[in-house]
């Protein structure tokens, strides 16, 4: 099954899951000597990024009114980007290498 992408993810004030509980967000950062990696783990709806569209960059981004900078800032910087569905929680993991 391929999630569909939940708009909910980038509008602020997201916080509460439709049954009224508090969705928990953790964020990990490890850094090593050749790389850092980010982990974002979240009970948000399934969505994986990896597989979102992304939209056309304008040559200005200050002309950019959609949303999905953010999934494209990840899928350009990060050397790796994995995600995955672990019980009722989304894992994001977006790994660059130091060049």
């Amino acid at each position: 099954m391929t999630p569909t992408p939940d708009p909910a993810h980038a509008l602020p004030g997201a916080t509460a899951r439709p049954d009224g509980r508090t969705i928990t967000v953790e964020v990990h950062l490890v850094h090593v000597v050749d790389a850092t990696t980010v982990t974002i783990v979240d009970e948000f709806a399934p969505f994986d990024p990896t597989r979102a569209p992304v939209d056309a960059i304008p040559p200005s981004l200050l002309e950019h009114t959609g949303h999905g900078l953010g999934i494209w800032m990840m899928t350009d910087m990060a050397d790796e980007l994995c995600d995955e569905r672990v019980g009722e929680r989304n894992r994001l993991s977006a790994t660059a290498r130091h060049r």
